[in-house]
């Protein structure tokens, strides 16, 4: 019996939703007026073309990035994403969320991507959006898939043997494995990481056309460059210290021995510069996957000069309505 716990979500998506559509005020208009009249004729400025882009950006854009993370986290240890203490304990209600949300947030994306189809750079991007509502979901579904149902009853002895330990005060063999086996759920981020190429060749198209007329997006795409750069370098630095402090081991041990350095069992420099090479590249690749989200939500936002990132009237029904289904994962229990 796979051990589990029981848990009510503390936030109905009732209240979700309400709290996401209200926070902006939108009037009623006709959907396929909307798809067929785009917010600019003509390939348009950066300002017009951004208006067709109906989801989230900005300061609100980093916020569901940011809970996304956040779920995906909690998910990958089994755990309630809004009550962290709690582990997952309901496979049915999660696949059925998990399906709710994309049911919603697919369709908003198309329809995004249509009502942009002057300009293939927000196409992109609304591309690599979808991919990252697929992912989402993907993970949400691995996850409920590994959960075996309990009653109310059942809670109270999964829940104690979660919490019991053995003899060395250490979680029982159970439990750990339990554990573990949410960790699966990460193989999906390589479907993230195709998506999110495909969303930075729109976004350097963007950036490249506007960045050397738009302060607020040289600061912006300094700021991200620099952390980039600084962890890249902190890696490089890292690993050329590992193997330099490897080989004066080596060295120590073989003259305490031997009294000789063992010159061949040495990296070498050559050999330093290229670990050190290959692991800056790699924590370089796999920071800026991370990082591109947040990047992408900053840079929209100096383009269209709303740090917030607030959607226009004829959007924000589909704006607000996607930020919600984004966070239907974290009702999962």
């Amino acid at each position: 019996m796979a051990p589990t716990g029981f848990q009510q979500p503390s936030l109905p998506l009732s209240l979700l939703l309400i709290a996401a559509l209200a926070s902006q005020p939108a009037r009623a208009f006709d959907v396929g007026e909307w798809l067929r009249n785009p917010p600019y004729h003509n390939g348009g400025t950066i300002k017009e073309q951004i208006q067709c882009y109906a989801l989230p950006y900005g300061a609100i854009g980093f916020a569901s990035h940011v809970l996304t993370y956040l779920t995906v986290f909690c998910l990958s240890t089994g755990r309630n994403p809004l009550m962290p203490w709690a582990h997952l304990a309901h496979r049915r209600f999660n696949l059925i969320i998990a399906t709710i949300g994309f049911l919603v947030s697919f369709p908003l994306t198309v329809l995004t991507m249509v009502r942009c189809r002057n300009s293939w750079s927000f196409i992109l991007i609304a591309v690599w959006k979808l991919v990252l509502s697929v992912t989402l979901t993907s993970m949400t579904i691995h996850a409920a898939r590994m959960i075996v149902d309990f009653h109310p009853h059942d809670a109270a002895d999964a829940q104690a043997l979660l919490d019991t330990l053995d003899d060395e005060g250490k979680p029982l063999r159970e439990q750990l494995q339990y554990r573990k086996q949410f960790r699966d759920i990460w193989w999906w981020a390589f479907f993230y990481f195709l998506g999110a190429v495909v969303g930075f060749v729109g976004v350097m198209n963007i950036v490249g056309k506007n960045i050397g007329s738009n302060h607020q997006l040289q600061i912006v795409t300094g700021v991200f460059g620099g952390v980039i750069g600084f962890i890249v370098m902190v890696v490089a630095t890292l690993t050329w210290l590992a193997f330099s402090w490897s080989d004066e081991s080596k060295v120590a041990g073989a003259e305490l021995e031997t009294g000789a350095a063992p010159q061949d069992k040495q990296t070498g420099v050559v050999g330093k510069a290229g670990w050190s090479f290959l692991a800056a590249i790699g924590v370089g690749i796999f920071i800026l996957t991370i990082m591109f989200a947040f990047y992408t939500d900053w840079a929209l936002a100096a383009l269209a000069e709303d740090l917030v990132g607030h959607p226009s009237s004829e959007n924000a029904v589909f704006y607000w309505t996607y930020f919600a289904a984004k966070r239907i994962p974290m009702l999962s229990f």
